[in-house]
């Protein structure tokens, strides 16, 4: 990843072989070119006409097409600083402190190459924990958290190292929004670089992501793979550190009702499971990993796989470039640790630049698999 000099202060460019990356200081947002576009981008920063643009896209080979007019305006609206913000407002930081009275009486779990304590309310504790089991530990060491549920008043309110977090008032909905609370508190006081919606698990020494949007596939694909020797790393959120590196963060995998019937047909536990719901109303089941990883994993050279379960599909694995990788981690969602500032901004596509990029569809979980291993035999 390469930095490059930008006469426009409120811009900074980078490359990587024929990708440009913009970043905008104005909106922290970032702007991809690719091959000819890069090209067209410094034409316009040396010369910020737009007629003058149009002659030279004409001059260099490329066709007057409503794509190049947008990108044109783009890179028009970038050069005078007139982008208008965006209505994405970031999540703000679950801070909490990270000292703790003595929790020797409640249970201990490893998390995040660290460890929690946990107290819920008798009513529905054997409806919550028996879903943390997997990450048990005989470790004494004082936890950086504990995690209480209690009902009050007939609420059960969450809170972490005696800070309130959320609230919730059915009993069915408590687990998801627990895990999410553990889940983010971990990652947003930890030495994260980028947090991305996706699973990610580990395989002979390769490092396997899938990021997607909900109902994408993820987590029927990852409890699949998981079943056949791959250790689960996380099942929602993907948390790479400023060293590149990953730490677990393997909760149990979420499973969606439209996924029951899959699962079942590789892990038959799924019928004994306990049914909760999410904050959207949607039935799911909480399924324990058989392996969970405790030593961090390298992020750099992961294989990214975006994937798309279409019923009755063919398998497919395709090779995306780098400016696709962007667009469909953007739609999966990401948060970087400050967005705000370019060096974090060229971490994360350094990090991305590293990465073996492309997407799956499938409609065959085995078919996948093989399709995956195949990419790693080409390697």
């Amino acid at each position: 990843m390469q930095s490059l000099f930008s006469s426009y202060s409120h811009l900074y460019l980078y490359a990587s072989e024929s990708v440009l990356f913009v970043w905008s200081k104005t909106t922290a947002s970032l702007y991809t070119f690719s091959n000819h576009y890069g090209a067209l981008f410094f034409y316009m920063e040396e010369n910020n006409n737009v007629d003058t643009a149009t002659q030279y896209i004409l001059s260099i080979g490329l066709k007057n097409t409503t794509k190049t007019k947008q990108i044109i305006s783009t890179i028009h609206t970038l050069l005078n600083n007139t982008e208008e913000n965006t209505f994405y407002k970031e999540a703000q930081l679950k801070r909490v402190p990270t000292v703790v009275n003595s929790t020797s009486l409640y249970k201990h779990y490893a998390l995040y190459n660290s460890s929690f304590s946990l107290y819920v309310d008798d009513s529905i504790a054997k409806f919550v924990e028996v879903s943390f089991e997997h990450l048990l530990t005989s470790e004494l060491t004082l936890p950086e958290y504990h995690f209480e549920v209690l009902n009050e008043h007939g609420i059960y309110n969450i809170y972490a190292n005696g800070r309130f977090q959320e609230s919730v008032e059915k009993k069915e909905n408590i687990l998801a929004v627990l895990q999410d609370t553990i889940r983010i508190i971990f990652y947003q006081n930890s030495d994260f670089l980028v947090a991305i919606h996706a699973a990610v698990l580990s395989y002979s020494g390769k490092t396997f992501i899938f990021p997607g949007i909900s109902g994408a596939g993820k987590s029927t694909l990852s409890s699949f793979l998981m079943n056949r020797g791959f250790t689960l790393y996380s099942d929602e959120v993907t948390v790479v550190d400023s060293n590149y590196t990953i730490h677990s963060l393997a909760l149990c995998n979420t499973i969606k009702e439209d996924s029951w019937e899959v699962v079942k047909k590789f892990n038959n536990t799924v019928d004994s499971l306990s049914i909760h719901k999410r904050f959207d109303g949607q039935r799911t089941k909480f399924l324990k990993p058989p392996a969970t990883a405790k030593d961090p994993i390298e992020a750099q050279g992961a294989y990214i796989f975006f994937p798309t379960y279409k019923k009755g599909s063919s398998t497919v694995v395709r090779t995306i470039d780098i400016v696709e990788a962007i667009s469909l981690i953007s739609q999966a969602q990401y948060h970087l640790y400050n967005s705000k500032d370019a060096e974090v901004t060229k971490s994360f596509l350094k990090f991305l630049v590293s990465c073996q990029l492309y997407t799956i569809s499938y409609s065959n979980l085995k078919s996948a698999q093989k399709a995956m291993q195949e990419v790693l035999k080409g390697d």
